[in-house]
């Protein structure tokens, strides 16, 4: 029993560490945006003169940090309730090429510096019982992690397998990758390949923990390796029935 209880206190005591790590990174990336937006704001309602063109932009600005604000909230939001546990998430027919279609809009109207080109290989409509909202974060997680750190131009992604009972699908970018040692450790919370870069990029480290929890909610497994011509490719595979 003094060992169940030392057990039960250390495992109390390592969740608390996280949520305050949690909590302290979402912080930091919380601030960027908010800040972002303050200025575009500002300057609109300074009085000072505009051209519709420097409005219009600074317009698709403030809505751009707004919807990555959104974004965000929705990232935590899943985390807390993946931890919280899986009944409180609702399920519901999801098509998986519905939700590609949104990242190739959202690509779309990205900065040009920062969008990737989006090749697809779909040939048919895939429907998984699962959330929306986790499997969007599966896509919209692994295009952000491409465009902050692959220094790739293109992302694919290919629909390898698709029978009754799962589907295999496989996301690729055509960036420098990774060296090998840092692979078993890519879906660890806060892992970082380079410290410095991750926080110049304002990331919280959450993106990949959250895509590897969103998977196994489905019922699936996820893995990532080096492509043989540069870049990351990740496995992931969704059950379409019985998840958990």
């Amino acid at each position: 029993k003094d060992i169940e209880r030392v057990n039960r206190y250390e495992s109390e005591q390592e969740r608390n560490r996280l949520k305050r790590q949690l909590t302290n990174n979402i912080n930091h990336e919380l601030k960027t945006p908010v800040a972002s937006i303050q200025v575009c704001l500002e300057t609109l309602l300074s009085g000072i003169a505009l051209s519709e063109e420097k409005r219009q932009k600074l317009i698709e600005r403030c809505y751009a940090h707004n919807d990555r604000l959104r974004r965000l909230l929705n990232d935590v939001s899943l985390i807390t309730r993946m931890e919280d546990g899986s009944a409180l998430i609702n399920r519901k027919k999801v098509v998986i090429n519905e939700i590609i279609d949104e990242i190739a809009e959202e690509l779309a109207v990205m900065p040009e510096d920062e969008r990737l080109k989006l090749h697809t290989d779909f040939g048919e409509e895939v429907v998984v019982d699962g959330n929306p909202s986790l499997i969007g974060s599966i896509f919209r997680n692994l295009t952000e992690n491409a465009i902050a750190y692959s220094e790739g131009k293109n992302i694919y992604i290919s629909l390898l397998e698709n029978s009754e009972k799962a589907c295999h699908i496989r996301f690729e970018d055509d960036g420098k990758g990774v060296e090998p040692k840092h692979l078993p450790h890519l879906f660890e919370r806060f892992y970082s390949v380079d410290k410095g870069r991750s926080r110049q990029k304002g990331g919280t480290g959450l993106g990949l923990a959250i895509v590897k929890h969103a998977v196994q909610f489905h019922g699936g497994t996820i893995t990532a390796t080096n492509r043989p011509n540069g870049g990351l490719r990740f496995d992931f595979t969704l059950s379409k029935h019985n998840i958990a």
